[in-house]
């Protein structure tokens, strides 16, 4: 793969034949908003967040990225991330904030927070890892999307400050594929899954979108 490359496939990223241990020795950064055990009740019944958390971090464990970022919300109990290999050290939380808060119950939701673990040292060029970044807008949401999607300004701020030019970007839970389409705009490479046929259609087109974009303005 190089540059703007993406190769988004259908399924877990556990499976064993497609999976996180299919990819290449050469890791890169996983960036991933997982399922969180705390999301609504009609998102995901039939899915244990923490169980299919702790499998997910067996296999990241074997894989050895350089980096692993993991966004939750702001009400979600950080315990839910102790499963993350003592391999990859913690670097620092990142606040996402919203420029429009909504709530929760008794929780004002004023955005989401990236827990940073693995390689301190930032990109090329630079000293520090910044630790806050505001979505001044709204992001486009189709009805076809998927009903979780991040904000795009918020993953742009991770894929710039947390990975490498020309790195491959890994989202294990890719959704409509936020991640990869920041990724693509910042010239890395993307690898991610998505197991709902019908979102991974969506984000595929959204990523060859953006591929075709970048080579018109090249």
């Amino acid at each position: 793969m190089s540059g703007h490359d993406f190769d988004l496939r259908l399924g877990s990223c556990l499976r064993a034949d497609n999976g996180l241990l299919s990819l290449p020795t050469e890791a890169g950064t996983v960036i991933t908003d997982p399922v969180w055990p705390n999301r609504p009740d009609h998102f995901w019944p039939d899915i244990d967040a923490d169980a299919l958390f702790a499998e997910f971090c067996d296999h990241v464990s074997c894989l050895q990225p350089r980096r692993l970022v993991v966004i939750v919300g702001c009400d979600t109990d950080p315990r839910f991330l102790s499963p993350v290999p003592r391999s990859l050290p913690f670097v620092r939380t990142c606040w996402l904030r919203y420029a429009l808060p909504s709530y929760n119950g008794t929780v004002l939701n004023s955005g989401c927070v990236a827990y940073v673990f693995g390689d301190p040292k930032g990109p090329h060029g630079m000293t520090l890892l910044p630790g806050e970044s505001t979505a001044s807008r709204a992001s486009f949401k189709a009805p076809d999307s998927h009903p979780c999607p991040r904000k795009d300004e918020h993953m742009d701020w991770l894929v710039r400050y947390f990975t490498e030019p020309g790195e491959l970007v890994i989202d294990p839970f890719a959704g409509s594929a936020t991640t990869g389409v920041a990724a693509l705009k910042q010239g890395r490479r993307f690898v991610g899954w998505e197991r709902d046929p019908k979102y991974h259609a969506f984000a595929t087109k959204r990523l060859q979108a953006a591929r075709e974009q970048l080579e018109l303005c090249a």
